[in-house]
């Protein structure tokens, strides 16, 4: 019984030992997509203060798309 249980914490040190000394994180695209909706929401905004053509779409384009990042990101 004793050498069971033996094998079986030396499998499980295995299987939970770290192979390096940092944490590594799954990719994502969401950090991507907030980037751009931020940017696009920032030009918008600018274009539409200063009554470029299309700004107004940009800026609510960017909105749109940043709300989603918030909804599917944070929420």
């Amino acid at each position: 019984m004793k050498n069971i249980s033996a094998k079986i914490a030396k499998i499980y040190t295995k299987k939970t030992e770290t192979r390096h000394p940092f944490h590594l994180v799954d990719p994502s695209p969401w950090p991507l997509f907030g980037s751009i909706s931020a940017l696009s929401l920032t030009f918008g905004g600018v274009m539409y203060m200063h009554n470029y053509q299309g700004g107004g779409f940009l800026f609510f384009t960017g909105f749109f798309m940043y709300s989603l990042h918030y909804v599917f990101m944070v929420a």
